[in-house]
């Protein structure tokens, strides 16, 4: 069985050749949302509420038939439409200038796969961008986004073996849009108890009995990270695979979460191009975790601050609840010294510009 993987929201570009930009007749607009609401209806992920929300499509069609708009007005409305009616930042609309291919979303052959990781590999290490040890002996790793487990699977083991003597860890997603589920679950294994094959989510379809379930794994490649405090940053950006992962991690327990409140992508989704220059993300897929169909996918912060502040603050409420629990341990004195900086005016540079877009290795 074929479930999409868990995606972040991304513009649909032609990516064959050159083809010259055109102005698509306006009737293309409305064409694209009659077939949006085909597809609504029988692919959306809640088929209670596919039937509204394709009439609402139909009715804009309808429109747009009388009061054509430009392409990217289209792309902007439908989108804050589609988000509104559903809830979920996956589903939206696209427009592209470029005509797009018919088989623009065709499955990657493995030679394209494989062109497409180096790719990858180069710009973001598959994911794992940087583990650093912080002042304090407090692990910090900055996880930009989660790829396969076979290819996202060595780099975060020299990251865990990095950290392994770490008193506490800070996993960083501010900038973490999402990706792939396993590698959300890999990473997830890393940090909770060996239980083999611990169900962290199902993946339902409207089929009947079409489900795809992600499980921890029990074999790593470095050790656990267990029985020591966890932080996890949060910003606007993190998305998708980037809010499971956080979102097992604060229900079990194991985690605390600094920073905002993040957008709620709760459904994996698919690409369809719908006519040359239009194109859709597509929930279609249901979450469903502890037995419950996920309805809100947002993450709610254990600590809400911006998310610029949200690596110092986590590193001060780290090091304060190592003190508070260990006030003799031989650290002790090294954490206090850490605070101190970290509460002095010049005690912001460092730390402050680990987490900085411009300080990402881009």
């Amino acid at each position: 069985m074929k479930i999409p993987a868990w995606l972040a929201a991304s513009v649909l570009i032609a990516q064959a050749g050159p083809a010259p930009a055109r102005t698509p007749p306006p009737s293309e607009a409305a064409e694209a949302l009659e077939i949006a609401a085909g597809r609504v209806e029988a692919d959306y992920v809640d088929e209670t509420q596919a039937p509204r929300i394709a009439a609402r499509l139909r009715a804009e069609a309808k429109t747009l038939r009388r009061h054509p708009l430009p392409g990217e007005a289209v792309s902007e409305s439908m989108t804050r439409l589609l988000r509104a009616l559903s809830g979920d930042e996956h589903f939206g609309f696209r427009y592209s200038p470029e005509a797009m291919p018919a088989d623009i979303f065709a499955e990657k052959s493995a030679a394209d796969a494989e062109a497409a990781a180096a790719r990858t590999a180069r710009v973001n290490n598959f994911g794992v961008l940087k583990a650093e040890r912080l002042r304090g002996n407090i692990g910090l790793i900055d996880l930009d986004a989660f790829t396969a487990p076979e290819r996202m699977g060595k780099p975060l083991a020299a990251a865990m073996e990095l950290l392994r003597h770490c008193d506490a860890l800070i996993v960083d997603l501010r900038w973490n849009g999402g990706g792939h589920a396993r590698g959300a679950a890999l990473a997830a294994s890393y940090l909770l108890p060996q239980t083999p094959d611990r169900l962290l989510v199902r993946f339902e379809t409207r089929k009947a009995g079409e489900t795809l379930d992600i499980r921890t794994e029990g074999e790593l490649e470095a050790p656990r990270f267990l029985d020591r405090p966890v932080y996890i940053l949060t910003g606007p950006a993190t998305f998708s695979a980037a809010e499971f992962f956080t979102r097992v991690m604060q229900r079990s327990g194991r985690a605390r979460v600094v920073g905002v409140k993040t957008r709620g992508g709760g459904h994996p989704s698919e690409r369809v191009r719908l006519t040359p220059h239009y194109g859709m993300m597509l929930p279609t897929t249901q979450s469903v975790m502890d037995g419950r169909r996920l309805v809100d996918a947002s993450i709610t912060p254990d600590l809400a601050v911006p998310a610029k502040e949200a690596l110092v603050q986590a590193q001060r409420a780290a090091l304060t609840g190592l003190l508070a629990a260990r006030p003799n341990d031989l650290l002790a004195e090294n954490w206090t010294a850490a605070l101190a900086a970290l509460a002095a005016p010049s005690g912001t540079g460092e730390t402050a510009q680990a987490g900085t877009p411009g300080a990402r290795g881009r």
